[in-house]
């Protein structure tokens, strides 16, 4: 086969794999989730309860994936109780856990624990996810555990530069279907934020610059958002102390106009408080 046959029959394998590939990335559905801090390639992310279905299987990281796949697309595509059938969503998300490997999917929204179908399949598991937040890098490339290994050390890198706070395994999380060429795949490594405990649930204590900033963001609690940047800096013999909050109600315009009132009250007690206890331990 000559050359230039070679080059046009690579030409026409690209043209038909593309034009099968369906627009994955930008028309599935993924969890609720706002990016609240960047840090060049990375995304500190802050996600909304979610249910997932789930399998733990005693296999290693390369074959879960492959093993894990039949199985709850087994659950998506009707092997439930009522054979009900879901669209796909993304991603399908990896990590190690006691007894092997957990390999988890995400439900469409508006499924609970209560409404979603009983899985057939007793090794498939239905799971409530709670708020959370994570550190994600993004690449793109072949599931190996190489290229895996390769952006996790980097993931864990920028967040030890920036000083923020880890907490838990890592997390493979895949938004492809397995078809899709390695160039175009999107692939991530999450990382979870450290929590501490503070008055409004259990932020992560992340990210932080001592002795000039941090930031406690909600993992759990009232807000849908809280978003806290304490930020200091000299002020003659003293210090001026920065207060930067961004906070949002559950249930959109509906809850920021029933809500409004008690936020900004809630809000100014916390500060107060807080006034009171610098005064009383510094004397300012």
């Amino acid at each position: 086969m000559n050359r230039d046959l070679s080059a046009t029959l690579l030409r026409h394998w690209l043209l038909v794999t593309l034009a099968a590939i369906p627009v994955w990335s930008h028309t599935i559905e993924e969890p609720d989730n706002e990016v609240i801090r960047k840090l060049d390639n990375i995304e500190l992310r802050q996600y909304a309860l979610h249910v997932v279905a789930e399998v733990v299987l005693n296999a290693t990281a390369e074959e879960a994936g492959n093993q894990a796949f039949p199985i709850l697309a087994g659950y998506i595509f009707g092997k439930n109780k009522g054979e009900k059938k879901f669209a796909m969503t993304a991603p399908v998300t990896q990590a190690a856990v006691p007894g092997g490997m957990q390999v988890q999917c995400v439900l469409p929204k508006g499924l609970t624990l209560v409404s979603a179908p009983e899985p057939l399949d007793a090794r498939v598991q239905l799971r409530l996810v709670p708020a959370s937040q994570w550190a994600a890098i993004r690449y793109s490339g072949t599931w190996s555990q190489s290229n895996y290994e390769e952006h996790l050390a980097l993931l864990k890198a920028a967040l030890d530069k920036a000083g923020v706070a880890t907490q838990g395994e890592p997390v493979l999380a895949r938004y492809n279907a397995p078809f899709t060429p390695w160039f175009l795949r999107r692939n991530e490594v999450w990382l979870a934020l450290r929590r501490c405990r503070c008055n409004h649930g259990s932020p992560p204590c992340s990210p932080r610059n001592p002795p000039r900033r941090f930031i406690d963001l909600q993992a759990k609690g009232p807000y849908a958002l809280w978003h806290h940047t304490h930020d200091f800096a000299p002020l003659g013999a003293g210090t001026l102390l920065r207060d930067t909050v961004r906070d949002r109600l559950p249930a959109g315009w509906l809850g920021a106009r029933a809500g409004g009132s008690v936020v900004a009250s809630d809000r100014e007690r916390i500060f107060e408080y807080r006034a009171r206890k610098i005064d009383a331990r510094f004397g300012a």
